[in-house]
């Protein structure tokens, strides 16, 4: 059986982009999710927009919080997360339709962190980044060495292009 894997999407005011960012949740080629739509207090449609794809798909469980900024709505994510594996989606983000079968095939049990590539797209063009010194396994001091070496490069200091052991990151 498949572990279940909780989708966290924090959300504000992303109306205009959220419809395709969960579609290309939905449609992940790995099945057992809960994909959790944290609404951060937005003063747009998302409300509306989370309560119409829940109609869609009872994998989609929108929690709705007064606005307390993107930390905020991770964490209670967090709380509300059932699975063994957490994966963090911004409502902006889009992923490709294996992205989620790839981390998990690569989360094995000495394993609390998955790092995975990810294509960046500008306007007109798309740049497939992998920044890795080397592929395979990282203790976390080699990690944080590489974080700091290049602090501003969205391969390290960003979470969406993740997974996380859900036990690792509360006990921690």
């Amino acid at each position: 059986m498949q572990e279940l894997v909780s989708v966290i999407v924090p959300i504000y005011n992303g109306g205009k982009r959220l419809e395709r960012c969960v579609n290309s949740i939905i449609i992940q080629t790995y099945r057992n999710l809960e994909i959790l739509l944290i609404d951060d207090g937005s003063t747009d449609n998302t409300r509306e927009i989370c309560e119409k794809l829940q109609a869609e798909d009872e994998r989609l469980r929108p929690v709705f919080i007064p606005h307390g900024g993107s930390s905020k709505a991770r964490n209670r994510g967090l709380l509300e997360a059932r699975g063994e594996y957490i994966q963090f989606v911004d409502c902006d983000d889009t992923l490709a339709e294996s992205a989620t079968d790839v981390l998990v095939e690569n989360m094995t049990a000495d394993v609390d962190m998955v790092v995975g590539t990810y294509i960046r797209h500008y306007s007109g063009y798309s740049i497939f980044q992998r920044n890795l010194e080397k592929t395979g396994s990282y203790t976390g001091r080699e990690y944080l060495r590489n974080t700091v070496k290049d602090p501003g490069h969205f391969y390290y200091g960003v979470n969406w292009n993740k997974m996380y052991r859900t036990d690792v990151i509360r006990k921690n």
